[in-house]
């Protein structure tokens, strides 16, 4: 999971903005999940509200990608994340350690 350890909100919300799609599958990654609780997690781990429309459209894309599928149990949507974006998610992480590396 990611840990931000500069307090400085607006830090904080331009890190998520910027990364909303690795946040997102950070959680997905550990759990499926409902949209409602994707953003709560995020108000919960980093205390900033993050647009609900702006997570919602990104999960359309991710599924859209492969990335995330959505199943349905009655209303509710849960989204969990695909094989495919484990190994999507898994080759962020290894790109972004091979950057700071450099």
């Amino acid at each position: 999971m990611i840990e931000l350890h500069d307090s400085d909100p607006s830090t904080v919300k331009n890190f998520l903005e910027k990364n909303l799609e690795f946040v997102v599958l950070s959680f997905l990654y550990n759990k499926p999940m409902m949209g409602f609780e994707i953003i709560k997690s995020m108000v919960r781990k980093y205390g900033l509200h993050i647009n609900q429309g702006k997570v919602y459209t990104l999960l359309k894309d991710l599924e859209r990608r492969g990335i995330i599928k959505k199943e349905r149990q009655g209303k509710i949507k849960v989204y969990s994340i695909t094989q495919k974006g484990q190994g999507y998610f898994n080759k962020i992480i290894i790109d972004r350690r091979d950057s700071e590396v450099t």
